[in-house]
């Protein structure tokens, strides 16, 4: 007999989701700033 189970997330697999999805974003964040930085220390250079 086939036995009908629910599919659940367990605790472990959402925190691992979690951190992974935190992961990315504060990359992409820190690419951001990275790249933000760098635009208007070049700006300055050019301006001087």
């Amino acid at each position: 007999m086939l036995s009908c189970r629910k599919k659940s997330v367990t605790l472990i697999e959402l925190i691992i989701a979690i951190t992974i999805v935190s992961v990315i974003i504060l990359g992409i964040n820190s690419i951001s700033i990275f790249s933000h930085y760098h635009l208007i220390s070049s700006d300055r250079r050019a301006k001087l």
